[in-house]
């Protein structure tokens, strides 16, 4: 049988495919990251989104950018999970993530299924 008839290959092609790693340095480049002040002005503009879903969005890109929040857990964040006082610096408690997915992809049928987190205690 012929290669069109069955559509099977008579040896892997990708054996022949050579991978190489990358270098990777451990150095972040400046010029990629986002600093104190863009963060503020892109926290102020994410908030012109919507009355109820702009302020939402703020706040999770707040603690994605301030506190170093995966987009999962910034979205598996409660209010109950928030300790804020009254001067300085506050206190984010990280129990659960809530990755998006499609809804046939999940095991509950919601758009985010709520899981243990990612390679943190």
């Amino acid at each position: 049988m012929t290669y069109r008839r069955k559509r099977e290959l008579s040896i892997n092609p990708l054996h022949k495919v050579k991978f190489r790693k990358t270098k990777v340095s451990g150095e972040i480049d400046r010029r990629s990251v986002v600093n104190p002040q863009q963060a503020r002005e892109l926290l102020t503009a994410v908030t012109y989104v919507g009355r109820s879903r702009g302020p939402m969005l703020a706040a999770m890109f707040a603690c994605m950018y301030f506190g170093g929040l995966r987009p999962a857990e910034a979205a598996g964040l409660r209010r109950k999970d928030c300790h804020f006082p009254a001067k300085g610096w506050g206190l984010l408690t990280l129990e659960k993530t809530r990755p998006q997915s499609n809804k046939r992809f999940t095991d509950s049928g919601q758009a985010h299924d709520e899981r243990g987190l990612k390679h943190r205690t």
